[in-house]
């Protein structure tokens, strides 16, 4: 459920988040509560980007609708469940690039999507339109700091890492497996000392 309202950061851009696995609305509503208490608390940042749940693939209903999400989140069927990062590239164009070619409400660069292995440790997966450096996994707190720098185009993801930048050795089914760029929830606490 998306909401308008005076809050500073009802006029900052969304980022959407597609779900290519279900996804109960308790790990939803965790995403945004964690990603809202760190911006708030640690990060000293209310105006962050904000997340855009998309639970349509209509693009008449997300563009009539381009509010950020609010907990408590429905519950829903996405209608992304089975797509590759691949797949959801394209959409993502289709549907929030395309249709807004200057002064856009959502993110111009980066996505989010969650997928089975949110519901199990609470991460999720940024995506840049970038293929060569395009995923990495971050956990739900810090997931739009990750994006930021991409999102402004200053640099790639994952480009500039810290030396002691942690590595995802989990081996499972997720759409980025492991092996990869993790940005745990202490990261750039860590990286400002």
């Amino acid at each position: 459920m998306t909401q308008k309202g005076d809050d500073i950061r009802d006029n900052v851009q969304l980022t959407p988040v597609f779900c290519i696995a279900p996804i109960s609305s308790t790990t939803l509503d965790r995403f945004i509560k964690e990603l809202e208490e760190y911006q708030e608390n640690e990060a000293g940042n209310v105006a962050a980007q904000n997340v855009y749940i998309v639970t349509t693939n209509d693009p008449a209903t997300l563009q009539n609708d381009p509010h950020r999400t609010r907990t408590p989140v429905a519950s829903f069927t996405s209608p992304f469940i089975g797509y590759t990062l691949e797949n959801l590239r394209v959409r993502w164009r289709e549907l929030f690039r395309d249709p807004y070619p200057v002064n856009s409400p959502f993110t111009a660069r980066t996505f989010i999507v969650l997928d089975k292995r949110s519901e199990e440790d609470g991460t999720c997966i940024i995506v840049s339109e970038s293929v060569e450096k395009g995923e990495a996994r971050a956990a739900f707190a810090v997931s739009t700091d990750v994006l930021c720098a991409p999102e402004m185009g200053t640099c790639e993801l994952n480009e500039g890492l810290y030396p002691d930048q942690a590595r995802d050795e989990r081996k499972d089914d997720s759409a980025v497996g492991g092996g990869g760029i993790l940005y745990p929830r202490d990261y750039f606490k860590k990286a400002g000392q």
